[in-house]
């Protein structure tokens, strides 16, 4: 295939690059001649358009108007000559060209356009036949897979078959479709920053990704999809390898209606079994499809502005996973072994917010809330030495409400069941360092009402308030007590449903919605509302 930069170097071309260098790696389909004043109506895409300098516009909106509309509409290059020997392209053209990346050749006056074009059709026929003997028999094994429900390596498959790497690629995400093989982030990165430039237009061209030379053609269709080869092994010409662009055309619009299809469907799945319409037979089943049908599981929890790069990676890595999205993050059900054994190639290292592994579809909402626990506590907004320093603080969200319960949990029962305000006063006698003056005036209580209420702390939960130990224990408490709080828990389910199983069974549903008996439950309330057992009631 020839492309701009080796019909300049033809020495009996005598054509220089005046601007669009950027396009010089774009190769020819054909070269042809068209004096038409709309000759991108009458050229196809892949074609270098050959005219001399009368044919151009005159006016200067006229010559931009010509350059924007052979790049959209996928011509190659535009070759021109002038007898006076002069650059036929205004400072306008060149201009234009160059931010667009189309190349404006200026050839010798004395060379004829057929030179150009019979050097750029001689380059063609001779891999078009041996070519097109490949596709032929790529169509021909394609034809027979079409009997198969999946075709996940037809990209390996048809390599195979031409002796060559062939590869689908998405511009958005730069993965490769079809394949068992994967690529690293700084390749992923290379080729979305690559496919995803506009002002390159839609045709063809040659790219250099991670110190390598690749053809790369656009895939028609309404995904911004590309096929890939690389040039330096030997390549079928570039009608064949449009041929294969049509093939996978059908295959990436089978492929996204698929994909999404399904993903969409495994969400809904999910969500209407956390709301007790459907069983976990039909779950699990549901799971199965995507690879998630065996245990054990993990959760991993991800805020919604870093859970784009994270799905892409469990994607390039070929890491089974479901995201379900909540008010504070998203909760992503992976394999827990695949995960484990490919968190490098997912690009996830240990301090990901996770759940233990767990082996029940039943816990995945305890998982889940685990998972958000371990993030919040990680948040910045956790990790100043004023509020809690991380040692103390439970790596679990079980040992957070154990420990909250523990301490605090005779002061909310007597606080709900009295109407008085002891969990509060303990906490603004901390905030004020312990100044008895200071905390009475800020509560709006004399100092030995103050003093009493404290007094009553001290006997509920048998901890001093002139015992440093006894003052950590209740400092931190009161400080997980808020983080609690103030997390968002993820709720799964459909209206709030709760499970059919529970209600047929009349058991009560645990506070802040749990929707499964044995599972930790977010208790909704007034500020001291403890985040503990069932048998906590506010």
């Amino acid at each position: 295939m020839t492309t701009i930069r080796e019909l300049v170097h033809f020495p009996d071309a005598g054509a220089r690059l005046i601007a669009g260098g950027r396009g010089e790696t774009r190769f020819i389909d054909a070269a042809n001649v068209c004096a038409e004043t709309d000759p991108w109506r009458w050229l196809s895409s892949g074609e270098l358009l050959m005219v001399t300098r009368d044919a151009l516009p005159a006016d200067s909106r006229g010559q931009q108007f010509l350059i924007q509309q052979l790049d959209r509409h996928g011509i190659v290059g535009l070759a021109a000559s002038d007898p006076r020997g002069n650059s036929p392209f205004s400072e306008v053209m060149c201009r234009t060209a160059e931010h667009l990346g189309f190349p404006l050749l200026q050839v010798n006056w004395e060379t004829p356009f057929s030179t150009l074009a019979a050097f750029v059709s001689k380059d063609a026929a001779e891999q078009a036949q041996a070519g097109l003997n490949k596709v032929a028999d790529v169509y021909e094994a394609y034809s027979k897979s079409l009997s198969r429900t999946a075709r996940p390596f037809l990209s390996d498959e048809i390599s195979s078959m031409l002796g060559i790497r062939v590869e689908v690629v998405e511009a958005e995400t730069g993965c490769s479709l079809f394949t068992r093989s994967t690529v690293d982030s700084g390749v992923l990165n290379e080729r979305r920053r690559l496919l995803n430039i506009g002002s390159t237009g839609s045709a063809d061209r040659r790219a250099a990704i991670a110190g390598r030379d690749y053809y790369v053609l656009p895939i028609k269709g309404r995904h911004h999809v590309w096929l890939m080869t690389p040039a330096d092994q030997e390549v079928v010409d570039r009608r064949s390898l449009l041929h294969l662009c049509t093939l996978f055309a059908v295959e990436v619009e089978r492929y996204y209606v698929e994909h999404n299809g399904d993903s969409s469907a495994l969400t809904e799945t999910m969500v209407r079994y956390f709301g007790g319409l459907i069983d976990v037979e039909q779950a699990l089943n549901s799971l199965a499809r995507r690879g998630l049908g065996q245990p054990p599981w993990r959760v991993i929890d991800v805020g919604a502005e870093a859970s784009s790069d994270f799905l892409l990676c469990l994607k390039q890595a070929g890491i089974p996973h479901i995201p379900l999205t909540y008010a504070g993050g998203v909760s992503v059900l992976v394999d827990a072994v695949r995960f484990d054994e490919d968190r490098g190639a997912a690009g996830a290292g240990q301090e990901l917010p996770q759940s233990d592994k767990f082996w029940s579809i039943e816990s995945f909402t305890d998982a889940a809330r685990s998972a958000a626990w371990a993030r919040h506590l990680a948040s910045e907004q956790y990790q100043r030495p004023n509020l809690i320093g991380r040692a103390l603080a439970p790596a679990t969200l079980t040992g957070a409400r154990e420990l909250v319960e523990t301490v605090l949990g005779a002061l909310v029962e007597y606080d709900a069941s009295h109407r008085s305000d002891l969990v509060r006063s303990l906490e603004y006698f901390l905030a004020c360092n312990r100044s008895w003056e200071s905390a009475s005036t800020g509560l709006h209580v004399h100092r030995q009402t103050l003093r009493y209420r404290l007094g009553r702390v001290t006997e509920l939960t048998g901890r001093r308030l002139d015992n440093m130990d006894d003052l950590v224990e209740l400092h931190v408490a009161l400080k997980i007590q808020r983080i609690l709080e103030a997390m968002p828990v993820p709720m799964f389910g459909v209206n709030g449903a709760r499970r059919d199983d529970e209600a047929r069974q009349g058991r009560p549903r645990t506070p802040g919605g749990s929707m499964h008996s044995g599972l930790e439950a977010t208790v909704a309330g007034p500020k001291q509302t403890l985040f503990a057992s069932p048998a906590v009631q506010s």
